[in-house]
C-alpha cells in the first residue's frame, strides 16, 4: 500500500475514531448532552439518536475525501474533505467534552477550559476549507494563473481567524472565559477585527470564488465541464434542501413535530448536503461522467411535470368545489375527478414538457431528431437510388456535422 494511501485511510480511521469516542462520551456523561442537538431535542431510543447524529455528520467528506485522496493525491480536493470532516467531528467533540467536564462533572474529566479553545478553533475551519475545496475543484488548481494570488489571501485568512480565536476575548463560555485571552484594547481590537472577518470577509471570498467558478465553467470544455456540470447539479440540491429545511422552521420546529417527521426531514437534509461530497467524488474520480446530462434532463422534465400537474391538481378541486357543491355534500367527488384528470393528463403534459426542454437546453439533440423524422417522413416512398443517397448524406452533415462524409454502397452481386 502506497503512504498517500494508508494516509488518506488512515484520516478516515482517524474521523471513526473521534465519532465513536463521542458517541461513548455522551454515553457515560449524560450530562454533557447539547440541548440543541438531536439528542437534546428527542427523548427517544437511544438507537435512533445515534442513527441521527450519523446522518446529520459529515461522514460522506471522510468517506469521498479519503477515497480522491488514494485514488488521486495529487489533488487536493480530497485531503480538504478529510479536513474538513475532522475538523468538524473535532469541534462536536470538545465541545461535548467541555461541557461534561465544566458543566456535568468537573473533577471527572480535566482539560475542560482547553477542549473549549479547541472546540472554538475548529469551529470555523470547515467553512474555510469548503471555500478552500472550490477554489481548486475539479482539477486541484486554480482557474488561471491569475487566481494565484487568492490561494495566499485564503491561507492569511485562515491563520489570521484561527490566531484571533485562540487569543481574543471571546464571551465565557459556560462560565470559563478564554485562559490566553489577550485583554485590554488588544482583546477588544481583536474581536472587532473577527467581526468583520466572519462573515463579512467570508462572505467576499465566497462571492470570489463563485466568480472564478464562472470563468472556470467559461474556459472549460468536454470533460472539466462535465466535472462542474455534476458540482452544480449537487450543489443546487444541497441548497434546495437546505433552504426548505431552515424556511420550514429548522431544527426546533421539527422537534416539535411527530419523530416520523423529525427523521425524514433530518434525512432529506443531510441527504442535500451528502450530495456535494458524493457529487464532486464522482467528477473527480470520472465515474459514469456523461450520465449528468441524462440526470438534468430527468429532473427538469419530471420536477416540471410535477409542479404543473400539482398545480392544475388544487386548481380542478378548487374549481369542482364550487361548481358541484348546490348538488352535493362534501368534496370527495371533486378529489376523485381531479386525480383522475392529473392522471389523465400526465403522459401529454411530460411529452409536452420534454420537447420544451429538449428545444431550449438541448438544441443540438432536438434539432437532430426533427432532421431525423423528417428524413423518415421522405424516404418512406422514396424509390430513386441517387434522391436516397443525397437525402441521407444531408442528414448525416446536419445532425452528425462531420468534417467529411460519404456513402458507398455495395455492388449487387453477379
Amino acid at each position: 500500500m502506497r503512504p498517500t494511501t494508508a494516509l488518506a485511510w488512515g484520516l478516515a480511521a482517524a474521523w471513526v475514531a473521534l465519532t465513536i469516542a463521542h458517541r461513548v462520551l455522551l454515553a457515560v456523561a449524560p450530562g454533557a448532552v447539547d440541548p440543541l442537538s438531536v439528542v437534546g431535542h428527542l427523548g427517544v431510543n437511544p438507537w435512533l439518536t445515534i442513527v441521527l447524529d450519523l446522518l446529520i455528520s459529515l461522514w460522506p467528506f471522510a468517506v469521498v475525501g479519503a477515497l480522491v485522496a488514494a485514488r488521486q493525491p495529487r489533488n487536493p480536493i480530497g485531503w480538504l474533505f478529510c479536513a474538513i470532516a475532522l475538523s468538524e467531528q473535532t469541534r462536536g467533540f470538545a465541545s461535548t467534552y467541555a461541557r461534561a467536564s465544566v458543566v456535568a462533572n468537573a473533577d471527572a474529566l480535566p482539560g475542560g477550559v482547553e477542549a473549549i479553545v479547541l472546540g472554538r478553533l475548529a469551529a470555523y475551519l470547515p467553512f474555510t476549507l469548503a471555500l478552500f475545496a472550490l477554489l481548486l475543484f475539479p482539477t486541484g488548481r486554480v482557474p488561471s494563473a491569475r487566481w494565484r494570488p487568492l490561494l495566499y489571501l485564503f491561507g492569511a485568512y485562515t491563520a489570521t481567524i484561527l490566531a484571533i480565536r485562540a487569543f481574543g476575548t471571546w464571551p465565557a463560555l459556560y462560565g470559563v472565559a478564554n485562559p490566553v485571552g489577550v485583554g485590554g484594547a488588544l482583546g477588544a481590537g481583536l474581536d472587532a477585527l473577527f467581526g468583520i472577518l466572519f462573515p463579512g470577509v467570508w462572505s467576499a471570498l465566497a462571492l470570489t470564488v463563485a466568480v472564478s467558478l464562472f470563468f472556470r465553467w467559461r474556459a472549460a470544455g468536454g470533460i472539466e465541464r462535465q466535472q462542474l456540470k455534476w458540482f452544480v447539479c449537487a450543489t443546487s440540491l444541497a441548497l434546495a434542501s437546505v433552504s426548505a429545511f431552515w424556511l420550514l422552521g429548522g431544527w426546533v420546529w421539527f422537534a416539535s413535530q411527530p419523530a416520523w417527521l423529525y427523521v425524514a426531514a433530518v434525512a432529506g437534509y443531510s441527504g442535500g448536503i451528502a450530495a456535494v461530497p458524493f457529487g464532486a467524488g464522482i467528477a473527480i474520480l470520472r465515474y459514469r461522467l456523461y450520465d449528468i446530462d441524462v440526470l438534468i434532463n430527468r429532473t427538469l422534465v419530471y420536477g416540471a411535470t410535477v409542479a404543473t400537474l400539482g398545480a392544475l391538481y388544487i386548481g380542478a378541486i378548487v374549481s369542482l368545489q364550487g361548481v358541484l357543491r348546490p348538488f352535493i355534500q362534501g368534496n370527495e367527488l371533486a378529489v376523485a375527478l381531479s386525480t383522475v384528470g392529473a392522471v389523465a393528463l400526465f403522459d401529454p403534459v411530460r411529452t409536452r414538457i420534454q420537447r420544451g426542454v429538449d428545444q431550449r437546453f438541448y438544441r443540438s439533440r432536438y434539432d437532430a431528431t426533427r432532421t431525423l423524422d423528417s428524413l423518415a417522413l421522405r424516404l418512406r416512398d422514396q424509390v430513386d437510388l441517387e434522391a436516397l443517397h443525397s437525402e441521407l448524406l444531408t442528414a448525416v452533415l446536419e445532425t452528425m456535422q462531420p468534417a467529411h462524409a460519404s456513402l458507398w454502397l455495395r455492388e449487387p452481386a453477379p
